[in-house]
């Protein structure tokens, strides 16, 4: 997807679709890599940043699964904000 209004790419991938970006254009992706506690983490050395983020999809709180919360949210707006000033704020 193109959102033409700022120039920004954005891709929603599996984590192996996730890794093929990162892998055929190095240093062009900033990725938020969102997985479960049990899940694998995704190898995205060739991303221009990772902000990895560990949750599970679940709504209630279950053995030793973790629920989402608010902080993981803020997470995910703070590293937006950060990569779109950084490119277009100078």
């Amino acid at each position: 997807m193109i959102i033409p209004e700022i120039d920004l790419q954005l891709a929603v991938a599996s984590c192996e679709g996730a890794e093929s970006l990162v892998h055929h254009e190095p240093d062009k992706w900033a990725v938020i890599s969102i997985r479960g506690k049990y899940e694998r983490k995704a190898q995205l050395r060739c991303a221009k940043a990772v902000v990895e983020i560990v949750f599970d999809d679940i709504v209630r709180e279950s053995n030793d699964l973790i629920l989402p919360s608010q902080d993981h949210i803020q997470r995910v707006l703070d590293a937006i904000v950060k990569w779109v000033c950084s490119t277009f704020c100078g």
